[in-house]
């Protein structure tokens, strides 16, 4: 993969800001604010082209290198690789990838001499490989895109840097999220609108994010269609990003194709995203940290799994299952799921006598562990594990008997701090006329809202949402204060990658830590 072309690819890509055109040198719009503030069809064509080396079919874009041996091909290709979000060029290690604006393309460049082009010259460089007798550096490929292309990629250059990113203007940032505002669950809706709400009316009397405001678009996931088409009609309101919504196999993308940032998603990653960020690991990475944990007491430990067949069931099934493989000695994962909403206690405790396991990984709710732990022999001590999520924010409510038996993985903090800060949130949450309920999605949206505003603020005073998935993969332990801190990076898009077990204390009826940190690698 060569990752820039050299001053070459300046000639290729302005060769298609002057072909259609009558002139052999065009003069640039004055006014491209307005002009650029929606892109039309060829435009967005074009953008394909610049950011992600795909036509107008998504056939990938390709490019010959050198002596024709070398070949580049789709998002490799990609302008933006080499010459910015907004192609404001870039200079790294010694070979330059020059501006690719509008008034950059067509103007003499002082510092080199080099004069604007024609298109003569550019026609030369895009199929050939030179200007006049010059021959271009080998990096610079040679592209075969045909006129209709070219002229889409030329639409969309005209307007490089001044288009108007979606859910962007001059004074608000639109951010999206399905939450429950109707039926049953609509209490819990009413809490995270409340934390998000909270936190972005902060940021404004604070006077915004570079003098823009934070508004939040909401539609009801207990709608018409249910979560994910509340998703989708998210997508059709151009929103700049997503936060604490439920997601589908596939990331959600707007009306161009692009896909949709989107912090802290209700759901497990579809594997093919590339611009989601969970800000605290999956269950899937929880059964692994359990794993971590019952090996440092049973180098081999046998585990069975009991959870609902659903997503997050499986999750935790298939994590563990994969943590097991990894460790060649350890014998794979028995499992009973059962149908969400019919946990039967009795023939769970049967199954699990049947299996004679070394530790348990318990899915199900807080009720159904308790009914699951009453079902058992006493005198059966197989250690039990589970989620940490079970408990909501009230662990007092757990069976007595499920609390001295069952260790639960915990990825958050564990001191006075955080029960403070809790605190505070369910008071501001109160203020705002929030239901006193549980509050725990509450408290993941508002460690998603502050991050996402580190990123704008990152992301500098002209957002657009790949200079905002940048900025967020430049977050380095991250204090948000609900959560453990945050840390991304280009490989990975888990903010939070270890946890601790952790147990209800009896007596005082709040959560200790039994383990130190652990940790595993991340799957994203």
């Amino acid at each position: 993969m060569i990752e820039r072309w050299g001053m070459g690819a300046l000639v290729l890509m302005g060769a298609c800001l002057l072909l259609g055109g009558s002139e052999s040198r065009p003069e640039a719009p004055r006014d491209r604010g307005a002009s650029c503030a929606s892109l039309g069809p060829a435009a967005r064509r074009g953008k394909a082209i610049y950011h992600q080396g795909r036509g107008a079919e998504g056939e990938p874009l390709v490019g010959l290198v050198g002596d024709g041996s070398a070949m580049l091909s789709g998002a490799s290709a990609a302008c933006a690789r080499c010459h910015g979000f907004s192609g404001e060029g870039t200079e790294e290690g010694g070979i330059a990838a020059p501006a690719l604006t509008p008034e950059s393309l067509f103007s003499p460049d002082a510092r080199t001499g080099r004069p604007g082009h024609d298109e003569t010259t550019l026609l030369a460089a895009i199929r050939e490989g030179h200007v006049g007798a010059r021959r271009l550096g080998p990096a610079m490929p040679r592209f075969t895109l045909d006129t209709s292309a070219l002229a889409d990629l030329r639409a969309y250059l005209a307007c490089l840097g001044h288009e108007r990113e979606p859910g962007v203007s001059e004074g608000v940032i639109r951010v999206g999220a399905a939450w429950p505002m109707s039926g049953p669950a609509k209490a819990q809706g009413a809490a995270m609108a409340a934390a998000a709400a909270d936190v972005f009316a902060e940021i404004e009397v604070q006077g915004g994010v570079f003098r823009r405001r934070i508004e939040l678009v909401l539609e009801d996931s207990n709608g018409p269609g249910g979560p994910h088409a509340a998703a989708a009609r998210l997508a059709r309101r151009e929103v700049f990003a997503m936060m604490s919504s439920p997601i589908a196999a596939e990331p959600l993308r707007d009306d161009e194709g692009e896909e949709i940032p989107h912090l802290a998603p209700l759901g497990p990653t579809p594997p093919d995203a590339e611009r989601v960020f969970q800000v605290r690991p999956g269950l899937d990475m929880l059964a692994q940290i359990v794993l971590a944990h019952a090996a440092t007491s049973r180098r081999t430990p046998a585990f069975h799994v009991i959870a609902p067949d659903d997503a997050a069931g499986r999750l935790l099934r298939d994590g563990l299952a994969r943590g097991q493989a990894a460790r060649r000695d350890m014998p794979a994962p028995s499992a009973w799921l059962f149908v969400p909403g019919s946990f039967d206690a009795a023939a769970a405790a049967a199954e699990t006598r049947a299996r004679v396991p070394d530790a348990i990984l318990f899915g199900g709710t807080a009720e159904e562990l308790g009914a699951f732990v009453r079902a058992l022999s006493s005198a059966d001590e197989v250690p039990i594990y589970a989620p940490s999520a079970i408990l909501g924010d009230a662990p007092a409510a757990l069976d007595p008997r499920a609390a001295q038996r069952t260790l639960f993985v915990h990825a958050g903090p564990v001191d006075d701090r955080v029960s403070a800060r809790v605190r505070d949130l369910r008071a501001r949450l109160q203020a705002r006329g929030a239901p006193a309920g549980r509050i725990g999605l509450a408290i993941s949206v508002e460690v998603a809202a502050r991050t996402l505003i580190e990123g704008l603020r990152r992301a500098g005073g002209r957002p657009t949402r790949r200079a905002f998935v940048a900025a967020l993969e430049t977050l380095r332990d991250f204090e948000v204060g609900l959560s453990a801190p945050l840390s991304f990076s280009r490989g990975n898009h888990v903010g939070v990658t270890g946890a601790y077990v952790v147990r209800v204390d009896p007596v005082a009826r709040e959560i200790v830590r039994v383990s130190e940190w652990l940790t595993v690698a991340p799957y994203r």
